[in-house]
């Protein structure tokens, strides 16, 4: 498939890469833009006239978001999108958004993608091209995050995984977060509370069933994002609980603040400290939605 670069194409986090094992940079049809965002939708838009889909890879989603509405979404044309984001990365604010769910999600005719390691990512690449229509899938600024899934990880386009089931509460993660979650899970394990954990790898459409049965069943929920609160999937968990199986629950991701850049784990682990995103700080929001129950 062609691919448009917005100054991604040296970024070794490159969601190509996840899939290929390649950096973007080594695709034989790739036209970069460098920081032109703006021109690189326009590219797209040109290049889509003649060819049947197209995929651009880039990172500065706010510049282009006008085009990405008039020129791809009001017609639903079929273009694939890939965009980074998260509280911390190697290139710095400009390009670590935090913000991308809230302003990605209220766009109409726009399916949206969050992945959480490389077997599910693999997959989601899969089903996304062979989706028609346009699809926005967000890589994680960094870091790599750790392997969750295997090969036979049924991945299914707008439908949620439950990882584990639990009784207690179930964490609703997506991305960098379902591997934190994991690791607060057994924390949280060692203390006798059996909590799930629901992978939310399509935001949209929402998978609200799964969203229903997790409070149903576990009577508490705790959402997990690597990104800002407002607008992402927090609030859009809240709407199906609010509508339809009401619970105590705890909005778990960036609080009102920009990334930060990162350059290596060093740095990212004290990010994770400074953005309370560690295992240990979600098991204390799991400890606070559980004992919303009494």
């Amino acid at each position: 498939m062609p691919a448009v670069s917005a100054d991604t194409i040296n970024i070794s986090t490159s969601a190509s890469s996840v899939v290929k094992g390649e950096s973007l940079a080594d695709t034989a049809k790739t036209i970069e833009s460098l920081g032109a965002d703006v021109t690189g939708v326009g590219t797209v838009e040109a290049a889509r006239q003649a060819l049947n889909e197209l995929g651009f890879d880039f990172a500065l989603l706010a510049r282009a978001y006008n085009q990405i509405r008039q020129s791809i979404l009001v017609d639903r044309f079929n273009v694939k999108l890939v965009g980074r984001g998260g509280a911390w990365g190697d290139t710095g604010i400009s390009h670590n958004y935090v913000e991308t769910f809230g302003f990605m999600r209220c766009l109409p005719n726009l399916v949206i993608l969050s992945v959480a390691d490389a077997v599910e990512a693999k997959k989601a690449f899969i089903a996304m091209m062979q989706y028609v229509g346009p699809v926005f899938i967000r890589q994680e600024a960094g870091p790599v995050p750790p392997k969750i899934f295997t090969e036979d990880y049924p991945f299914q386009l707008g439908k949620a995984y439950f990882i584990k089931d639990g009784k207690d509460a179930t964490i609703i993660a997506t991305g960098l977060m379902v591997g934190t979650a994991v690791k607060a899970e057994e924390i949280l394990e060692k203390e006798g509370l059996d909590v799930g954990i629901l992978d939310i790898s399509t935001l949209k459409p929402l998978d609200e069933e799964a969203i229903i049965k997790a409070s149903v069943e576990t009577g508490a929920i705790v959402t997990a994002e690597n990104g800002i609160t407002i607008g992402g999937l927090g609030e859009a968990v809240a709407a199906v609980l609010c509508e339809n199986a009401p619970c105590p629950m705890v909005q778990f991701g960036v609080q009102d603040e920009f990334s930060q850049s990162g350059k290596d784990s060093d740095d990212r682990g004290k990010l994770a400290v400074h953005f309370a995103l560690t295992p240990e700080d979600l098991a204390v929001s799991v400890r606070e939605a559980i004992a919303k129950k009494k």
